[in-house]
């Protein structure tokens, strides 16, 4: 029983010295309790400090708590800092073995980083993706260094993760470009994953910026073939041309420019969206736009539309080249006649040179006319090719 309590008192006093801190203290309360990793390994830190060799109090530890991936670690780096990288190797392996998580994993992918040895850097860098979380861009930025090219990173670094993917598609198309980070698009919309909608909307936004218009088309089917996009109607051109889905202003979907003079309002499949306008709205000014795919056809734009009153509204509706860009003449171009009954529009539109075309509703003041002050409503717009009679 004595034998007993020296010992507690002995561990207790231990406990204490480690409390006080410093390196007599420390060292102390390693010798009472000789037992204790943590005391040896806090110990190595204080030695190292001072400028003395850790290795003996790191290997004990070590030795203490094999299973500790942290002591080795440290000991690993110590290693290399001596220039024994034989040795680094092994303890940072042993503590990926013991600790299967990120952190091991990621220093493994560094420390052969740091050594030019390319085939085990790939080898803990799928290693590492496979367990990371958070922001991942410095591992990227580290795959980057030893391989720029997206789609060699995708293929030997890269599980079939979704946020990982994610990351990286924005990575990518950063780096290298919006075309170049292709492949990663492709292995997101592979994973069908409705968390991803809005980096492929934003990938999606970022070729067609880049005037990527056949690159963004293909992101596009993607995104609507997984649920990710609204499909377009039976025979018709048109990205959700019934307003089944609230505008997202992304991609290949309506974009909408609504202000405090003439708001917008999106009204579902019995009424596609009305405008009402206070009298004050500029002289000029879009209303609604959106690139549409076409083949190369004639085509056909037809809506209903009404007014509120019969005074001349200044509203128009254009289909243009969207590769010339809106500067240039519409291919063609109609005005509102005013209506309070519901009223079809048709519009022949000429092929375009491009194999996209641009819808646009847009409001400008014609001379000798007051500012419109009323409402006007549109619905079933619909675009469709002569050839095809889609």
């Amino acid at each position: 029983m004595a034998a007993v309590l020296a010992f507690s008192l002995r561990l207790a006093y231990a406990g204490i010295l480690e409390q006080e801190g410093g390196l007599a203290a420390l060292a102390r309360a390693a010798a009472l309790d000789p037992w204790n990793a943590r005391y040896h390994a806090d110990l190595a830190g204080l030695l190292e400090r001072h400028g003395l060799d850790p290795a003996p109090e790191l290997a004990l530890a070590c030795r203490l708590d094999p299973r500790n991936a942290a002591y080795w670690m440290r000991r690993a780096i110590h290693a290399e800092t001596r220039g024994e990288i034989a040795a680094a190797a092994r303890f940072y392996l042993e503590a990926a073995r013991v600790d299967h998580q990120f952190a091991p994993r990621i220093a493994l992918m560094n420390f052969y980083f740091r050594q030019g040895d390319t085939p085990n850097f790939w080898i803990w860098a799928r290693r590492s993706f496979e367990r990371s979380y958070g922001d991942r861009a410095a591992a990227f930025q580290l795959c980057w260094m030893t391989t720029p090219d997206p789609a060699a990173i995708l293929a030997r670094a890269l599980p079939p993760d979704a946020e990982t993917l994610r990351q990286f598609l924005v990575f990518a198309a950063d780096r290298a470009g919006p075309r170049r980070a292709m492949p990663v698009a492709r292995a997101l919309l592979a994973l069908r994953e409705v968390e991803s909608r809005n980096a492929l909307l934003g990938y999606c936004d970022g070729l067609l910026e880049a005037g990527l218009l056949d690159d963004a088309k293909t992101v596009w089917d993607g995104m609507a073939r997984s649920g990710l996009a609204p499909p377009n109607e039976p025979a018709n051109l048109l990205t959700n041309p019934l307003f089944r889905a609230l505008p997202s202003g992304r991609g290949f979907d309506w974009k909408l420019s609504s202000s405090p003079e003439a708001v917008l309002t999106p009204g579902g499949p019995e009424l596609g969206f009305s405008v009402d306008f206070s009298g004050d709205q500029p002289e000029a000014c879009p209303l609604i736009r959106q690139i549409v795919p076409v083949s190369e056809e004639s085509l056909t734009f037809g809506m209903e539309y009404r007014t509120s009153s019969a005074a001349d509204n200044g509203v128009s509706v254009a289909v243009g080249d969207a590769v010339a860009g809106e500067a240039a003449n519409p291919l063609a171009e109609a005005g509102l006649a005013p209506s309070l009954d519901w009223t079809v529009l048709r519009l022949p539109v000429p092929r375009a040179k491009s194999r996209f075309v641009c819808v646009a509703v847009r409001y400008r003041r014609k001379p000798g006319t007051v500012r419109y002050s009323g409402r006007v409503e549109f619905r079933r717009l619909r675009l469709s090719g002569n050839s095809s009679g889609r």
